[in-house]
């Protein structure tokens, strides 16, 4: 979404854009959430990933996304470098946003 143009970056854009996807799809329709920060400014069209905090979405947009009420009990799959380790520490942060 954040490649596409999404302001993910904004305060409020996480909540605005998870609004507008429930708008179009429909309540109860959101099943997965691909997470992962940006190398690349909003709307680059790339999908160039980093870790949580680290890019150009920030811990503030991932805040927003876990505490959105259509989020309630979606997976997030993270995808940053090194995330396939069980020790790594964007799980634990994930984790303490949601908190």
């Amino acid at each position: 979404m954040f490649a596409a143009g999404a302001p993910l970056d904004e305060p409020g854009g996480a909540t605005a854009t998870v609004d507008r996807i429930v708008e179009i799809g429909g309540p109860g329709r959101l099943r997965l959430v691909h997470a992962n920060d940006s190398k690349d400014v909003r709307g680059a069209f790339k999908d160039r990933h980093e870790k949580i905090g680290q890019g150009h979405i920030g811990t503030a947009a991932f805040a927003e996304l876990l505490h959105h009420p259509a989020t309630e009990g979606v997976p997030f799959i993270l995808e940053t470098p090194g995330s396939r380790s069980a020790d790594d520490p964007d799980i634990g942060l994930l984790k303490e946003l949601r908190a």
